[in-house]
């Protein structure tokens, strides 16, 4: 999956237009709650077949078949929820296929966007709204205060990687957040292993601004609950004073 930065969205991207289109995807399945199965939201869009092989380092592809569409999904190595992930991206190409926003020659996929990343980006976005359409996201997460307690009860529900499923729960938080993963290892500059910040996932919503970035490497205080937690394997909860790259305070 890689390691996830903070995006700046440009203000002329379709986001609501990629999300209109999977919301009306999902009403018209008739799916009221999770896990909402994208074979079948994939069907229902002209898909033909789905072709689970070795990809090598793609994901997944969109090909045009006859009267539709072939999905083929890299399998070799690939969890469940980012196979679901992937197949819901690809759901998401179609869409935007269907709005104008794409076109297809007998062997690939164009983007209609100058950027291609643009478009990968938006079907993110509608791939998150296929697996955890907000409205029913937040009805499943409120009922955990929107608490990080509840991510794996979440993911399995929705059957998602935890990691679009924290993006998700901080977009629909209340209250704007972002989240840390810390991996225990050495680094470029230091071969002594530390926790240290793995990447970290904003809100695309955050309004927080970039003099939040989280510089990858910072070591974990050997005071701080992170380090508790890492230890003991216990779940841990507290305010600390933070200083890691321009995130500074409690």
């Amino acid at each position: 999956m890689g390691i996830m930065q903070k995006r700046e969205y440009p203000p002329s991207l379709d986001i609501a237009l990629i999300e209109q289109q999977a919301s009306k995807l999902i009403d018209k399945s008739g799916m009221e709650d999770p896990p909402f199965i994208m074979r079948k939201l994939a069907y229902m869009k002209g898909v033909k077949k789905i072709v689970e092989t070795d990809l090598k380092g793609i994901d997944a592809l969109l090909l045009p078949d006859e009267d539709g569409y072939l999905i083929k999904l890299n399998s070799v190595g690939r969890s469940f929820s980012r196979q679901n992930f992937s197949l819901a991206h690809e759901i998401a190409h179609i869409l935007l296929l269907e709005s104008g926003k794409g076109v297809f020659t007998a062997k690939a996929r164009y983007s209609h966007y100058e950027n291609s990343r643009v478009e990968e980006d938006l079907c993110d976005i509608g791939a998150a709204e296929l697996l955890m359409p907000k409205s029913v996201f937040v009805r499943y997460a409120s009922q955990y205060d929107f608490s990080l307690i509840c991510l794996q009860l979440l993911a399995r529900a929705f059957r998602t990687s935890i990691i679009a499923t924290v993006r998700r729960l901080l977009e629909v938080h209340p209250d704007t957040c972002l989240a840390i993963f810390w991996k225990f290892r050495d680094c470029t500059s230091s071969s002594e292993k530390k926790l240290r910040v793995q990447y970290s996932v904003h809100p695309r919503t955050d309004g927080i601004g970039s003099n939040h970035f989280i510089p990858q490497n910072v070591s974990a205080n050997e005071n701080s609950s992170v380090i508790k937690a890492f230890r003991t394997d216990e779940l841990t909860s507290g305010t600390e004073h933070l200083e890691i790259g321009g995130l500074r305070g409690h």
